[in-house]
């Protein structure tokens, strides 16, 4: 069953097609996102392949890595505080 997907997923999912990796792990972790939503576990390893710096990368290419990393960031912070807010009156 499709998980429903919230803003912020949906913002993570086209920042996932600008990551630059191979594409059997970006369809993996879109497959994930629609199906189950977020994780935490797939948030880290999102975050884990824009902070890794390939080998010889130029200076221009890093720039536009540090940019996505921090947008990500930003995204996964909202959608933390989304999921929380919408789970606080369940306590």
């Amino acid at each position: 069953m499709a998980h429903h997907l919230s803003p912020e997923e949906k913002k993570i999912l086209k920042l996932v097609e600008k990551v630059i990796t191979d594409d059997a792990t970006r369809k993996t972790w879109e497959e994930e996102i629609q199906t189950n939503g977020l994780t935490e576990e797939t948030a880290e390893s999102i975050r884990k392949a824009l902070s890794t710096v390939p080998e010889g990368e130029q200076e221009t290419a890093e720039m536009g890595r540090g940019r996505l990393l921090i947008e990500f960031t930003t995204l996964v912070k909202r959608w933390r505080f989304t999921y929380q807010a919408k789970n606080f009156g369940r306590r």
